[in-house]
C-alpha cells in the first residue's frame, strides 16, 4: 500500500498492542497473528482512504473487531 512521501505513524505500536490484547484474551499465537494482521490492514485501508497519515483507528474500529479481509499464518 503506497502512501507516497508521508508514511503512516504508529503501525508498530498498534500491532504490538493488538497482539498483546489477543494473547491476553487467550488466542493462540497463530490466531492472534492472523487477526492482528487483518486488523492492521483494515486500519491502513481506512487511513489511506481518508488520505491521512495518522492511523484512523476510530474510523476502522468495527473492522478491527471483525476484519473484512483474512490472512493465514504459515509456519516457516
Amino acid at each position: 500500500m503506497d502512501f507516497g512521501l508521508r508514511q503512516p505513524v504508529g503501525v508498530g505500536d498498534v500491532t504490538s498492542g493488538l497482539l498483546l490484547v489477543k494473547l491476553l484474551q487467550g488466542a493462540s499465537l497463530r490466531d492472534a497473528l492472523e487477526h492482528v494482521t487483518a486488523a492492521v490492514y483494515e486500519i491502513m485501508l481506512a487511513t489511506k482512504n481518508m488520505q491521512e497519515y495518522e492511523l484512523q483507528v476510530v474510523a476502522a474500529q468495527d473492522r478491527i473487531a471483525v476484519p473484512e479481509h483474512c490472512f493465514s499464518a504459515t509456519r516457516l
